[in-house]
C-alpha cells in the first residue's frame, strides 16, 4: 500500500501527502524507504510537516514525520547535503 505511492510522493498535493502520511507510522519510514530515500522526497516530506506545523493543522503528524525520518539510513547524510532553504526547514 506504502511504496508504490512513496516513489511519486513528490508529484502529490500537500493534502494528499498529509493523508498518507497520518497512515504511515513512524516505525514504517525505514523499511520503507530503505537506502533510497532522495533528496527530493525528504523536502517533500518535511515540507509537508512543516506546512501543518506552522498552520497549527497537525503539529502531532509533523513530529511523526521527522521521528520516521529520522530512522532512515540516508536522513543523515541528506541532510549534510542540503541546501541553506531545506535545511531550514528539517531544523525547525
Amino acid at each position: 500500500m506504502f511504496a508504490p505511492v512513496a516513489g511519486r510522493l513528490c508529484e502529490q498535493p500537500l493534502e494528499a501527502r498529509r493523508a498518507w502520511l497520518a497512515q504511515l507510522p513512524a516505525a514504517g519510514y525505514a523499511p520503507l524507504f530503505g537506502e533510497s530515500l532522495t533528496e527530493a522526497t525528504l523536502c517533500s516530506l518535511v515540507d509537508t510537516a512543516s506546512a501543518h506545523a506552522a498552520a497549527a493543522v497537525d503539529a502531532d503528524l509533523a513530529l511523526q514525520v521527522l521521528r520516521g525520518l529520522s530512522r532512515v539510513k540516508r536522513f543523515d547524510m541528506l541532510v549534510m547535503f542540503l541546501d541553506a532553504p531545506a535545511l531550514a526547514k528539517v531544523q525547525a
